[in-house]
């Protein structure tokens, strides 16, 4: 399996004309499987997870549930996350009594 990384500059995206295809404004992973098919996942500009979030995301969901699992745990991760960062940063009281 290969990974390939395009659109990751930091936090700012830079627009390329080397970079139209994929990355670019966004964050995206090309992953070539050892059988040669390719799977891309396109964070998109308005994505606020961190990358690495998505990065463990989308290897521990391969590692547990295959090519699917390329999407799903990215995905179920940066959702998680999400809802983390909203619960870390309300200023309402969430406990459960």
């Amino acid at each position: 399996m290969k990974l390939k990384f395009y659109g990751i500059r930091g936090s700012i995206p830079v627009c390329h004309r080397d970079f139209l295809e994929f990355g670019g404004n966004t964050t995206s992973i090309k992953i070539t499987l050892d059988s040669g098919r390719i799977a891309i996942i396109d964070a998109g500009s308005g994505l606020q997870t961190p990358m690495i979030v998505i990065l463990i995301g989308t290897i521990g969901g391969m590692l547990l549930h295959g090519v699917i699992g390329l999407f799903v745990g990215a995905v179920v991760l940066a959702v998680m996350h999400q809802i983390y960062t909203y619960w870390v940063n309300s200023k309402e009281d969430l406990s459960i009594t």
